[in-house]
């Protein structure tokens, strides 16, 4: 498998009224070299579902107790393939040349 360019972080806590919005604006990026790091932090509502419904190749899952967004931010950065990470909340949604423009900056 090629390392991504990106690495989008995205911690998630009950998050069902908006995860899935926010996780297709990162899957509608222009810059298609990035993987999306879900961390489920101990969930109770329908955001695992939710989550687990995407069926995309550059959706990584890992599921934890609840412990908070920074533990979780951490534990996706930990298992983070690409050199570069973007913060992502799952209530956030992402402009489509967003992981472009964070490449571009990087490389320039």
């Amino acid at each position: 498998m090629n390392t991504p360019a990106i690495s989008i972080v995205m911690p998630v806590f009950n998050a069902g009224d908006t995860v899935a919005e926010a996780i297709e604006s990162c899957l509608h990026q222009t810059r298609a070299s990035f993987e999306l790091i879900v961390v489920l932090d101990g969930c109770t509502d329908a955001s695992s579902e939710i989550v687990r419904s995407f069926k995309d190749s550059r959706i990584r899952i890992f599921t934890r107790e609840h412990r908070g967004v920074t533990e979780s931010s951490i534990e996706a950065i930990r298992v983070a393939r690409a050199p570069l990470i973007a913060r992502m909340d799952a209530d956030d949604i992402s402009h489509p040349n967003r992981c472009q423009k964070i490449i571009d900056c990087f490389e320039s």
